[in-house]
């Protein structure tokens, strides 16, 4: 997860505009019209009606106004997504007057708001929106802006939130292709599936779950696991773009859903990549900097050229 602590911004009176919704418009051409039958029928009751329209659009305007002054936004947070997915932001907003903020939402012109917020005196909330990446790589949002329409929902007020981080957007995971039979260890090549029962040992942080031997577990209430014959041999899958056949999109693709499996197995792997090749290995880093490797590959040429 990326948290991206922003400048210091406090949303003052001149930072907010103000504009009116799809049912303020509306309410607008409602009070237009009510003031021309006013002046064509001369009636005081009618003129009354079209003043306390336009009224109600200007008290809408004053309080979504007021509900954005002073807030201050914070940091975001993020994480990376996979291409055909949203990519979830969040920005931490404070509130430090005395009064209540009512229904705060990010809004963006390829973002898709999630949730209307409603924030305490002197407290903070995290906002979320989705953000449709195009394309994988590195991946920076558009201006995201704060909005208010509280109380009515006819006039809209906004104020521009900072800078949301850059995040990396993962192929997507695609293809149908069966890993490679290929495995590497420190002593030659054995399948992935030739572990042979040895003897039990007692459980220690790490051991895979599908060697614990559940039924010791009921006899001795014991948490041990199988010690497989193979287990001091370090094993790791290696996958290869040469492996793969296909356009380069459909390549990364399928490498991204080997490394999914081999990640949800618990199995090392190394990756080769024309240009790149990163050794065997495993754990959330691994995987992290193997998916990223995938996600920028071709992209510095392009930004380069």
């Amino acid at each position: 997860m990326t948290d991206a602590e922003a400048d210091p911004i406090v949303v003052r009176h001149r930072d907010i505009r103000s504009r009116l919704t799809g049912n303020g418009w509306v309410v607008l051409v409602a009070a237009l019209v009510v003031f021309l039958l006013a002046i064509n029928f001369a009636n005081n009751l009618v003129y009354l009606l079209a003043y306390l329209l336009v009224s109600t659009l200007i008290v809408n305007a004053i309080f979504a106004r007021y509900q954005l002054i002073g807030l201050e936004p914070k940091h975001w947070s993020t994480r990376p997504g996979f291409f055909g997915s949203h990519l979830p932001y969040k920005l931490l907003i404070t509130n430090p007057s005395l009064s209540e903020r009512i229904g705060l939402t990010l809004r963006s012109p390829r973002g898709r708001h999630q949730e209307t917020m409603n924030l305490a005196p002197g407290s903070a909330v995290g906002i979320k929106i989705d953000f449709q990446p195009t394309a994988r790589g590195s991946f920076q949002p558009p201006e995201t802006r704060l909005h208010s329409s509280f109380p009515f929902g006819l006039v809209s007020a906004s104020a521009a939130c900072p800078s949301a981080p850059v995040e990396l957007v993962y192929p997507a995971p695609g293809g149908s292709a069966p890993l490679p039979d290929h495995n590497e260890s420190d002593q030659g090549t054995s399948s992935l599936d030739a572990d042979t029962f040895s003897d039990l040992q007692n459980y220690r942080p790490g051991d895979r779950p599908a060697h614990i031997a559940w039924s010791a577990l009921a006899r001795s209430r014991q948490l041990v696991t199988r010690r497989m014959e193979n287990d001091d041999v370090q094993q790791s899958q290696h996958i290869d773009w040469s492996q793969i056949s296909g356009d380069d999109e459909s390549r990364l693709s399928q490498l991204t859903q080997w490394i999914l499996r081999l990640d949800a197995k618990d199995i090392p792997f190394s990756l080769t990549l024309p240009g790149a090749t990163l050794s065997a290995g495993d754990g959330p880093d691994h995987f992290h900097r193997s998916l990223s490797t995938l996600a920028l590959y071709g992209k510095e040429s392009e930004n380069g050229g």
